[in-house]
């Protein structure tokens, strides 16, 4: 990776912007004192000239205060919704899940999205 975004930068001079479809080391917690590897991985980034990361749901975003570039995360919910959209959902029949805390943010908005009521259950 190094090697491909230094030739990127040398051969164009223009800023590079990663898109990820995963980004790892989201699911790691953040200790005081230790060097989260996610916050490495951004440092490591910007001194390769990469200039904005976009990923794709985020497991933790309040992880991209730390980062040394700009993150732009985009969730999936609306596309799930749109598809969803497409039946006849009766209210009395569905129902959204999340199977822990970590998910309440993503089915409350799907859920408000289609207009049914949601859960979340614990593991």
């Amino acid at each position: 990776m190094e090697f491909l975004l230094n030739r990127l930068y040398i051969s164009y001079g223009c800023p590079i912007t990663l898109v990820l479809p995963y980004l790892p080391y989201t699911r790691l917690p953040m200790y005081e004192g230790f060097a989260h590897p996610l916050v490495v991985y951004s440092k490591l980034c910007k001194a390769l000239n990469v200039q904005r990361i976009i990923t794709f749901d985020l497991h933790c975003v309040s992880l991209a205060q730390y980062l040394a570039l700009p993150i732009t995360s985009l969730a999936p919910t609306l596309a799930w919704a749109a598809a969803l959209l497409e039946y006849d959902l009766n209210p009395e029949q569905w129902l959204v899940v999340s199977p822990d805390q970590g998910g309440e943010h993503r089915a409350r908005e799907l859920a408000a999205v289609l207009g049914l009521a949601y859960i979340v259950t614990g593991k």
